[in-house]
Order: C-alpha cells, then sequence, then structure tokens
C-alpha cells in the first residue's frame, strides 16, 4: 500500500464475484510506511461464514483483498412464537 493514502472497506460475501452481502466497513489512512491498521465491525446483515475485505481507493484502478472470517453473529438459531394476544374481558350488565 502506497503511504498516507486514504483507503475505503468493503465487506463482501463469499466474494465479489458470487455476492450474496456487500457492504462498506470502514476506511483509513495509511502511515508513512504505507501500514494500514483500522478496526472494522460488520454489518447487521453479514452472515456468519467466509467473507472478503477488499481495500481501495477513489482513483486507484486495483483492489488489495482478503479473505477474512466473519464470527460473533448474535442471530438467534431457531425463532420462538410469540404467546397468544390476552383474552378478552366478557361484558358486565349494569342493573
Amino acid at each position: 500500500m502506497k503511504p498516507k493514502v486514504v483507503y475505503d472497506i468493503l465487506l463482501a460475501q463469499p466474494n465479489l464475484k458470487h455476492k450474496k452481502f456487500t457492504g462498506l466497513v470502514g476506511g483509513g489512512i495509511t502511515d508513512a510506511k504505507g501500514k494500514l491498521s483500522i478496526k472494522v465491525q460488520a454489518p447487521a446483515k453479514a452472515a456468519c461464514g467466509t467473507g472478503m475485505l477488499y481495500a481501495f481507493t477513489a482513483k486507484a484502478k486495483t483492489t488489495i483483498s482478503l479473505k477474512v472470517k466473519v464470527t460473533g453473529c448474535k442471530a438467534a438459531k431457531s425463532t420462538i412464537p410469540p404467546p397468544p394476544p390476552p383474552a378478552q374481558p366478557t361484558p358486565t350488565s349494569k342493573p
């Protein structure tokens, strides 16, 4: 990577060619040695499993890719039906 350049980071699952999900997850600027150190957080719609991170700049025609594994998904594994609605009150007659 080039030094002092701004990069945007895109997550694609499983990759850009066969994407089921894509989303921007962050960005940053490289230091004087060309090292990019950023913290990314996967979007809520991302699924656990493999994916690819792509780093790119607005002016460059090339991208840098890195295979990653998305972990820590908090989606429920099975759904539990909601409880039934409360019973309707019975009408009372006034004398």
